[in-house]
């Protein structure tokens, strides 16, 4: 929950409890010490006192660092940037903030038992890395959980009956199955001096190379989650091209429509190249195969490639956003060689989210492999 969501709830309880106060007011035998009154009273001080509180951090969010200016206030201490973290969608920019005075704010929130809810930064984020991810399902789970379980009916939907007026209708032909998955912790870190910091983008290209890199990883596993799953068909052709063509007939016989395509970046480019010689036009920025979405995945080998309907077959559950962690309280170093961050001016950012991506209907996937003679030929380049 972000924090105008949390002020627009606390708003509307501070409501009620003031309605609540005004109706014992009225009452003939209003006693102010009766303890059901005390206790509205109570609640609604706490509750304007909490509102008072994230209106503070509201608007310090909306100070702006400049890219190349130092922090506007002294050094506070070894918790400079005790926690500021942020929820990012995956895409577009961010605010940015000056840190040492969004530190202030927050710190004075340490009344609010839920802060770790709450996610901030001073960055400017990246452009979406993760077409996959895009083209499949995403599905936000709670903070804390870890195992994952579903049902699905692999097969797709059944074909319902013609049924005479006054005949018993038939029951449709489905078989349940349950699939349990663990989520997944991507993380990695990367020191910065105060100095480097403070220099003109280099802080916001170091954030923003961190967070791309867990998306980045989360779209290599989500490829790699439908390259290794169990259940889906399989094609082949005499080219590339055509053991697509064939895989989108594949997945429309069962009853999916495929709207995507995953193949490895060699195979894309060999297969665009022989698209723009046959039709005989210029090349595009953006090519479709036979209507598809082409994405292209290392994870993917050569010489293969899935077609599918993405968001039926693949879901990614995931925690919301990525989050960024920043402290100068670490040690760099072991044993004799350890030695103070803080006394050494650096910084350590670390960025990290937890998720699993899951092909959740092997029926609306299909494999693609074309004669042996273009693997080969594909394999060797």
């Amino acid at each position: 929950m972000i924090l105008e969501d949390k002020r627009t709830a606390l708003t509307a309880q501070l409501a009620t409890l003031t309605a609540d106060a005004e109706t014992y007011l009225t009452r003939e035998d209003f006693d102010p010490a009766h303890e059901p009154y005390v206790e509205i009273k109570r609640e609604a001080d706490k509750t304007r006192k909490t509102l008072a509180e994230i209106d503070e951090v509201i608007t310090a969010r909306q100070f702006h660092r400049p890219a190349a200016s130092p922090p506007t206030s002294p050094d506070p201490g070894p918790d400079i940037v005790r926690q500021l973290v942020t929820e990012y969608p995956g895409y577009g920019r961010s605010k940015t903030y000056n840190i040492p005075d969004l530190r202030r704010a927050l710190l004075k929130v340490s009344s609010l038992t839920d802060i770790p809810e709450y996610r901030y930064s001073g960055y400017s984020a990246p452009a979406a890395s993760a077409p996959l991810l895009a083209a499949g399902t995403t599905i936000n789970v709670d903070r804390g959980q870890t195992r994952i379980s579903w049902i699905t009916a692999p097969g797709g939907a059944p074909l319902a009956e013609v049924v005479a007026e006054g005949a018993q209708k038939p029951e449709a032909a489905i078989t349940w199955t349950e699939a349990t998955i663990n989520l997944e912790v991507l993380a990695h870190w990367a020191k910065l001096s105060r100095q480097l910091y403070n220099v003109g983008g280099a802080y916001d290209f170091i954030v923003q190379e961190l967070l791309r890199g867990v998306d980045d990883k989360m779209e290599a596993l989500a490829a790699a989650a439908v390259a290794g799953a169990s259940g889906t068909s399989t094609v082949a052709g005499d080219t590339m091209l055509q053991s697509i063509r064939l895989g989108v007939g594949k997945c429309a016989g069962a009853g999916f429509p495929a709207d995507t395509v995953i193949l490895n970046p060699a195979d894309y480019a060999d297969v665009d190249i022989d698209v723009m010689t046959t039709a005989g036009g210029a090349p595009e920025s953006r090519s479709t195969f036979w209507g598809l979405n082409v994405i292209p995945a290392g994870a993917i080998p050569a010489g293969t490639a899935y077609v599918m309907k993405a968001k039926t077959a693949l879901v990614t559950f995931r925690y919301p956003g990525v989050d960024l962690f920043m402290t100068d309280s670490d040690i760099s170093g072991a044993g004799a060689t350890a030695a103070s961050d803080f006394r050494a001016n650096i910084l350590t950012a670390l960025a990290e989210t937890t998720a699993k991506s899951a092909l959740v209907q092997p029926a609306a996937v299909c494999k693609c492999v074309p004669t042996p003679a273009f693997a080969e030929a594909s394999a060797r380049k």
